[in-house]
This record gives C-alpha cells, structure tokens and sequence, in this order.
C-alpha cells in the first residue's frame, strides 16, 4: 500500500497457472480489465472471473479464448486445472444449507 493505494509490483518471481477473481458489488469493468492484462502480462495461463451475483463464471486465456458459464455448466479440466471437475452451482454456493450437492473432484 502507497498513500492508500493498491500498488502492483513491476516484476514477479513465480507465475500462476490460474487466477480466480470473484467481483464484489463495487467492481467496475474498468477496474477488472486492468487486472486481467496484468495476470497476462505476468504470465498467467487462465483467468476465472467469478460473478456470485450473475452466478457466472467467465473463462479467459491469454490467446483471447473468452467464454461464460452459467446454470449447470461444470467447470472442468478444459476450463482449469487438469484433472478438476465441479458442477457451477457447488462452485458458487454461499454457505446456505443445502441439499449436497455432487463433490468437486480436485484432480491429481
């Protein structure tokens, strides 16, 4: 922090494969955007952009690749990490008590 702003560093050590950013109801698509072109830059293979109030997920890769899932997608090893599988309502539960849902598999 700087002056009470968030600062990013100018040069990373390690890299992600995966960022998950879950939007608050103060987020702006300008404010996203930025921070999407930043994972990139540091190298980031795959970004989820979670929507709790959509309940929507959207799946971006550095080549453009851009989709949204939403309802009873599963977001599985061609949207994360190999060998990961989760029904998008497990995935976006609130904590609310709720019939189980199928268990997300973490892969190997």
């Amino acid at each position: 922090w700087a002056r009470g702003k968030k600062r990013w560093p100018t040069s990373y050590t390690t890299t992600t494969d995966l960022v998950v950013e879950v939007h608050s109801r103060n987020d702006r698509v300008r404010d996203v955007d930025p921070k999407v072109e930043r994972y990139f830059a540091a190298g980031v293979l795959l970004i989820w952009l979670v929507n709790p109030e959509t309940r929507t997920v959207r799946v971006l890769r550095p080549a453009g690749f851009d989709r949204t899932l939403r309802g009873a997608a599963v977001i599985d090893g061609g949207a994360g990490p190999p060998g990961f599988s989760c029904p998008l309502p497990s995935f976006l539960r609130r904590g609310q008590i709720r019939p189980t849902p199928p268990p997300c598999s973490p892969g190997p």
